[in-house]
């Protein structure tokens, strides 16, 4: 359960295009959170575009919205690799370029 949470956490914390509202030590291992930086109309993009891959149920909670992550014993390994690249490539595609400063 870990090593799958893990897998996900590090995604969501390598840059500040996924933001996890809950502070590191105190995060869930079975129900991740995080969302999109950019805001309610990217995270739907992205709950849309991961169920064309077969990555089901990532909406997040009702009252609060965002992402979510159910990483219970059923979940396997397999399915959180795709998640994670998912989440990669979803980043590649929608981060905003720098503007260059002229």
């Amino acid at each position: 359960m870990i090593k799958k949470a893990k897998l996900i956490y590090d995604v969501v914390d390598e840059d500040d295009f996924y933001i996890c509202p809950v502070d590191k030590p105190v995060r869930s291992i079975m129900n991740l959170r995080f969302y999109c930086k950019a805001g309610n109309e990217m995270d739907n993009k992205f709950v849309q575009e991961a169920t064309k891959l077969e990555l089901f149920n990532l909406k997040g909670y009702r009252t609060i919205g965002g992402i979510r992550a159910s990483l219970y014993n059923a979940q396997s390994m397999e399915n959180c690799q795709k998640l994670g690249q998912f989440m990669c490539d979803f980043k590649k595609t929608n981060q905003k370029k720098p503007t260059p400063n002229l």
